[in-house]
C-alpha cells in the first residue's frame, strides 16, 4: 500500500463520515434552534455552520503546503524510500 493510497483512503472515511452525521447534526441543531423561544432564534443553526466555518478556514490556515513542485516531488520521493 503507498502514501498516496492511504491517504485516499483517510479521505474517502473522512468524507464518507462527514456525509453521514452533517444531516443529523444539522437537524439536531435546527431543531434545537426552533425550540427557544428568543428572537432570532431561526437563525442559530446558520450561526452553528457559519462558526464551523469559521473554525475550519482557521485551522487551514495554519497547515503548511509545499509551494512548489521540486518539493512535492521530494517530498513523494523521500515517502517511497
Amino acid at each position: 500500500m503507498t502514501a498516496s493510497g492511504r491517504c485516499a483512503g483517510a479521505a474517502q472515511t473522512l468524507a464518507a463520515f462527514v456525509r453521514a452525521v452533517g444531516p443529523a447534526l444539522g437537524g439536531l441543531s435546527w431543531a434545537v434552534s426552533l425550540r427557544l423561544a428568543v428572537p432570532g432564534h431561526q437563525y442559530l443553526a446558520f450561526a452553528f455552520v457559519a462558526v464551523g466555518l469559521a473554525v475550519t478556514r482557521t485551522l487551514y490556515g495554519c497547515v503548511r503546503l509545499p509551494n512548489n513542485a521540486a518539493a512535492i516531488k521530494a517530498h513523494a520521493a523521500a515517502a517511497l524510500e
